[in-house]
């Protein structure tokens, strides 16, 4: 979605969502971006409309490369706020306990 101007290009993806929404179509969007990059800007300035959205990360712990997966929002239901390790296995994904957090009791 690198093409045009970015306020047509978020118009056009809005309107695509409400579309599909009204269709009753659930729609998947991944979006590749660089660590330094913002995530509304990398979402295309399209987080009012999404119903969840879900952040998977490579983190490097000690020389080890953790992958880590976190509820940014989902609309209308409860959710973690912690970030979850998680691995891609011969069983399919499995995710782990998050890390204790200090001072959370």
């Amino acid at each position: 979605m690198g093409v045009g101007i970015s306020s047509e290009v978020t118009s056009m993806v809005v309107r695509l969502i409400d579309y599909l929404k009204t269709k009753g179509v659930t729609l998947f969007m991944t979006s590749l971006n660089e660590g330094g990059e913002t995530l509304d800007r990398a979402g295309a300035n399209i987080s009012s409309v999404v119903d969840s959205w879900i952040l998977l990360r490579n983190v490097e712990t000690e020389g080890a490369r953790i992958r880590t997966l976190s509820i940014l929002k989902s609309r209308g239901m409860a959710h973690s706020s912690l970030t979850h390790p998680f691995a891609l296995t011969s069983k399919g994904v499995t995710l782990g306990r998050a890390p204790s957090v200090q001072g959370t009791g």
